[in-house]
C-alpha cells in the first residue's frame, strides 16, 4: 500500500503496525504505533530513522521488527505524561490521612514540581534526583551555589527530604504497575541517611519556670503538667476524655488522637493505632482530681452537667468540644517565648525520661498489662505543692 505525504511522491511501506517512509533528505523514518495515551487520549508511535546508504532498506525493516517487538512485549511507555500529572493522580489515589496528603501535596508543590514538574516520566533520572536532594541539603530555598548578598542558607532536614524521596518512590511505582514507564528512577537514587533524633526536653529548673508560668492560667497548668508527665502527644492530649482516666487507680487510657487540616477537626486512631496504658504518679493523679473537681463547679455555675465522655482539656464549659492540636501548640509556644525557653510540647514525646520539679522523675511508657508500672518514686522535697497551688488559684 502506498502514501502520499503531503509535499512529496514518497511511497509508504505499510506494516502490520508500522510503516517506513522516505524523508526528502533521503533518509528512512520507521514508525510503530503503540496505542492512546491514557492521559491526553492521543494516539502515541515510535520512531527511528535510518539514514540514507546502501543498506538503509534492511536496516529500517530491522528497526521496524525490533519496534513491533518491544510493543508487543509491552516494554514502551504508555503515555508521554509529565511528573506532575503523576503526582496529581498518586495524590489521589494515596491511601492516608488527610493531613499526611496535605504534607505531600505542600512539599510536592514547594520541593517538587517547580523543579521536576514538567519533566516527561521518561526524562526524569537517578542523577537529577541525586541533585535535587543534595540542593535542599545544602539550602530549602533552593539558591544556587552562587547565593544573593544577604541570603543566609537553611538546609532543608533530613528526614524532610527522605519524605521526598518516599513519595516519590512511591510515585514511580504505581507509574511502574500502570505501564506509563518501565523503570523507577528513585532505585537509583540516594536518599540521604535517617538523622538521629536529638530531643531537648526542657532541664528541671526550666520546667519549674514553666510549670509556674502555666499555672497562671488554671487550664493550661494541669494540661502542662499532664504533658510532661505522661508524654502525651498533643492530639492525644485533645482527645482525652474523662472517662480514660482513673485517678483512684492511676491509670490514663489514650485511645484516639486528635487530627487538623484544612476541612476542620476530627477524632482518629493514635498513631501506631493501638490503646496505650499510661501509669500515672499520685501527684498527677491528684492535680487532674482537683482539675475535674474546678471543671465540675465551673459547669454546675453554668447550668451545665460534666458529663465522663466530656473532653478532659476543652474551650467549652460543658467540654462537648476539645481544643485543636495547633491551639495548643501556640499557647505552649507563647508560654516558653515569653520565658526565653526553646522547646516544643514534641520534645515530651520524644524524650525516653521527662524530668519534672519537686525531684520526681516519671517514666511514661507504662505497661499496665505487664505488670510494669515504671513509675520510680516521687521526692516532694522542695518547691509548692502544684495541686495546692492550682486549688487556690481556681
Amino acid at each position: 500500500m502506498t502514501k502520499v505525504v503531503a509535499g512529496s511522491e514518497v511511497p509508504v511501506r505499510r506494516r502490520a503496525r508500522g510503516s517506513i517512509s522516505r524523508l526528502p533528505s533521503g533518509s528512512l523514518r520507521v514508525r510503530v504505533y503503540v496505542g492512546v495515551d491514557p492521559v491526553s487520549r492521543r494516539q502515541r508511535w515510535l520512531s527511528e530513522t535510518v539514514k540514507q546508504g546502501p543498506t538503509a532498506a534492511a536496516q529500517a525493516e530491522e528497526v521496524c521488527r525490533r519496534l513491533v517487538e518491544r510493543v508487543q512485549r509491552s516494554r514502551c511507555l504508555r503515555t508521554d505524561a509529565t511528573l506532575n500529572e503523576l503526582l496529581d493522580r498518586h495524590l489521589v489515589l494515596l491511601c492516608c490521612g488527610e493531613h499526611t496528603r496535605e504534607s505531600y501535596e505542600y512539599t510536592a508543590a514547594r520541593h517538587i514540581r517547580p523543579f521536576l514538574g514538567r519533566l516527561r516520566l521518561s526524562a526524569v533520572t537517578p542523577e537529577q534526583l541525586d541533585e535535587l536532594y543534595a540542593g535542599l541539603l545544602r539550602c530549602r530555598e533552593h539558591c544556587s551555589l552562587r547565593a544573593k548578598p544577604g541570603h543566609s542558607c537553611r538546609p532543608l532536614g533530613s528526614a524532610t527530604v527522605r519524605k521526598i524521596h518516599y513519595l516519590l518512590g512511591s510515585a514511580f511505582r504505581r507509574a511502574v504497575r500502570w505501564g506509563w514507564i518501565d523503570r523507577n528512577p528513585t532505585y537509583g537514587a540516594t536518599a540521604p541517611p535517617p538523622s538521629l533524633p536529638e530531643p531537648l526536653p526542657p532541664t528541671p529548673a526550666e520546667a519549674t519556670r514553666i510549670l509556674a508560668e502555666a499555672w497562671r492560667d488554671p487550664d493550661l497548668g494541669p494540661l502542662v503538667w499532664v504533658a510532661m508527665a505522661t508524654g502525651a502527644r498533643r492530639g492525644e492530649l485533645c482527645a482525652l476524655r474523662w472517662c480514660h482516666i482513673d485517678t483512684v487507680d492511676g491509670v490514663m487510657v489514650i485511645r484516639s488522637a486528635i487530627a487538623q487540616a484544612r476541612r476542620g477537626l476530627w477524632e482518629k486512631d493514635t498513631k501506631f493505632h493501638q490503646r496505650r496504658h499510661v501509669a500515672l504518679d499520685p501527684i498527677t493523679c491528684t492535680i487532674l482530681g482537683t482539675y475535674h473537681q474546678e471543671r465540675s463547679r465551673r459547669a454546675a455555675v453554668a447550668g451545665v452537667v460534666l458529663s465522663d465522655d466530656g473532653f478532659v482539656f476543652s474551650p467549652r464549659t460543658d467540654a462537648r468540644a476539645c481544643w485543636s492540636p495547633q491551639e495548643l501548640s501556640r499557647q505552649y509556644r507563647r508560654l516558653v517565648d515569653r520565658l526565653g525557653i526553646r522547646t516544643s510540647l514534641h520534645t515530651f514525646k520524644a524524650a525516653a525520661r521527662v524530668r519534672i520539679p519537686f525531684g520526681s522523675t516519671l517514666r511514661h511508657r507504662g505497661d499496665l498489662g505487664a505488670g510494669n508500672q515504671q513509675v520510680d518514686a516521687v521526692d516532694r522535697a522542695g518547691g509548692c505543692d502544684p495541686a495546692g497551688d492550682c486549688c487556690q488559684r481556681s
